[in-house]
C-alpha cells in the first residue's frame, strides 16, 4: 500500500500495540540521578570578594555573577573527590577585578580560561583557583597564576 506522497506504508501490527501493563502505568515517575555530588553542588554560592554571587545548576552548567557586572557562564564535572570548574565563551576583562584595569584589558583576550579545582565538604568548597595575577617580574606585570578560594554554599 502507498500512501499519497509514493511511500510505501506497511500495515500496522495489532500485536506490537500492545498496552503497558496496569502496574507499570501507574507507577509514578521516578527521577534517576547521574551523579549526587552534582546533585549537591546545585545552588547558590558565594565566597570570592569580587564575586557577588556563583550559580551551579544541574547537568554541569552554571555562571557566576562579578560585583561589577560581568557575567561568566561556567561548565561544572566531578572527578571523584575534585570539583572542577572552568570558564566557558570568551574572556573578558571584567573577569579580573582584582588587576588594575589597563593590565586586564590588555592581557584578558589572550587569557587561557579561569579554572577552579575544589572540594566539598558539607557546604563548603574549598581549593585554588587558576587565573591571571599581578606579577612585578612580568614584562605585562600579569602572569598566570593560583589563588586559595573558599565558597560556601547559601542555599
Amino acid at each position: 500500500m502507498q500512501n499519497l506522497s509514493g511511500n510505501i506504508v506497511l500495515p500496522a501490527n495489532e500485536e506490537a500495540q500492545t498496552e503497558e501493563p496496569a502496574e507499570q502505568a501507574e507507577k509514578p515517575f521516578e527521577q534517576k540521578t547521574q551523579n549526587p555530588v552534582m546533585d549537591n553542588l546545585a545552588g547558590t554560592w558565594t565566597g570570592e570578594e569580587y564575586i557577588e554571587k556563583i550559580l551551579i545548576l544541574r547537568g554541569g552548567r552554571g555562571f557566576i555573577v562579578y560585583k561589577n557586572g560581568a557575567s561568566m557562564n561556567i561548565s561544572v564535572s566531578a572527578d571523584g573527590d575534585l570539583i572542577l570548574i572552568k570558564q566557558k565563551g570568551k574572556p573578558n576583562a571584567s573577569f579580573y577585578p582584582e588587576l588594575p584595569r589597563q593590565e586586564a584589558l590588555k592581557i584578558a583576550a589572550e587569557a587561557k580560561p579561569i579554572e577552579w579545582t575544589l572540594t566539598l565538604a558539607g557546604q563548603t568548597l574549598t581549593g585554588t583557583k587558576k587565573t591571571l595575577v599581578a606579577d612585578r617580574k612580568s614584562s605585562t606585570g600579569v602572569s598566570e597564576g593560583t589563588v586559595t578560594v573558599t565558597w560556601t554554599k547559601l542555599h
